[in-house]
């Protein structure tokens, strides 16, 4: 009876090898032709090096869009099967686009495959989004892999097989110091000159807002992106009931400043031009706060100055802040949709607190490809199969008995 037993563990030990050899995987390059293209299809070739299946960069700006092209001429060959047109991954159904997710997965948005007409002609291309990030303050590494996985044998392929590239690529945004004059809409992360005066000043003719303040002896970088841009919840429930001239200043990701004393902000008066004012005396606008999907009116937290008094040369509203918030530039007192009046009588009169942080959004959640397992999926069934027989075969002898 024991020959038997061990006559029988040994053909399960058979049969579970034998696939290993038969249905190994092949692991291939996919080719690629070294050309990349940003979201504006401009070429960025030179900031990338694509050598030997492997995609390197150092840095790369957050926030961006990238077009890796793949070479659609070349050929793949998977273990000893003969060589197939690399078109077969992307123009059949048997191979699937997959992504590996490896170091810094949060910084990645999403990869895909797509086909684009970008100078002069459609090609195939991997496209890599990659997340802003405001708590980026210094370098960061994200890895992963991309690939082809053939879903099923072929004729040049067995189930499994898999044409990848691998992507190495550290992060950092823009950094600025001491006197910084950033653009809106720009990712710039700011690193204060210590136990000194910092200015920074933003605009494309520096004529949006600026901010003021002495850094402490060991103060701390922040991101420092202002955003014009129209938020649309404000627009649909305040603007647009009372026909008001909205103007927005959203520095993202509310940024504490690391100062001796409060720092000096200046919102620029965007009604004012040459010299005149627009269409409306800066005493009859309204600023306010947007936080937790509300506004809050801090008009009297803000003091109007000329242009003598500002860095700028242009007029403005100064108010004294530890935070920089998201802020409303209004023409008319705004009221909500149903006609209920903003009540800011229960703010704190601090004006740190007329800033506080917005909620730090929860971010999505991609699935994990796993890494391909060819064969070993085979071998599991096996095992399954094996014990199963045996237990039947204890049964049978316990019956003999």
């Amino acid at each position: 009876m024991k020959g038997l037993l061990a006559g029988f563990l040994t053909v399960i030990l058979v049969v579970c090898m034998c696939p290993i050899t038969a249905c190994a995987i092949s692991e291939v390059q996919l080719p690629m032709t070294g050309v990349v293209y940003d979201e504006d299809e401009d070429d960025v070739s030179s900031d990338f090096s694509i050598v030997d299946g492997r995609v390197t960069a150092d840095p790369v700006r957050p926030g961006k869009t990238y077009y890796f092209e793949i070479k659609d001429s070349g050929t793949v060959t998977f273990g000893s099967y003969n060589p197939i047109p690399v078109t077969y991954l992307f123009e059949t159904n048997d191979f699937s686009f997959k992504l590996d997710r490896d170091e810094g997965s949060k910084y990645l948005d999403t990869v895909k495959y797509v086909e684009r007409n970008i100078s002069g002609g459609r090609r195939p291309y991997i496209q890599v989004d990659i997340e802003e990030s405001s708590r980026l303050l210094d370098d960061d590494k994200l890895s992963f892999d991309v690939f082809f996985k053939a879903k099923r044998s072929g004729s040049g392929w067995n189930s499994g097989d898999i044409a990848n590239v691998r992507f190495e690529l550290w992060l950092q945004n823009d950094q600025e110091t001491t006197d910084a004059y950033i653009d809106t809409g720009d990712g710039v992360v700011f690193n204060p000159d210590s136990n000194e005066d910092n200015l920074i000043t933003w605009g494309w003719n520096e004529d949006i807002a600026s901010l003021e303040f002495e850094a402490d002896s060991d103060a701390d970088k922040f991101y420092a992106k202002l955003s014009t841009k129209a938020i649309r919840d404000v627009w649909e429930n305040y603007g647009d009931p009372v026909d008001a001239e909205l103007y927005f200043r959203s520095f993202v990701g509310n940024p504490q400043i690391d100062s001796t004393s409060r720092a000096t902000l200046t919102l620029y008066d965007p009604f004012y031009e040459d010299g005149r004012w627009r269409s409306i005396s800066p005493y009859d606008c309204y600023i306010y706060v947007y936080s937790g999907g509300e506004l809050v009116d801090v008009t009297d937290r803000f003091q109007y100055v000329d242009g003598y008094n500002t860095d700028a040369g242009l007029p403005g509203w100064q108010a004294r802040v530890r935070a920089l918030g998201t802020y409303v530039i209004s023409d008319t007192e705004l009221l909500y949709q149903e006609d209920v009046w903003i009540d800011a009588s229960s703010s704190a009169s601090e004006p740190e607190a007329i800033c506080p942080p917005n909620p730090t959004p929860t971010p999505p959640s991609y699935p994990t490809t796993p890494a391909p397992t060819g064969s070993k999926d085979f071998v599991a069934a096996a095992v399954g199969a094996a014990v199963l027989s045996l237990g039947v075969f204890l049964k049978l002898r316990k019956r003999v008995k």
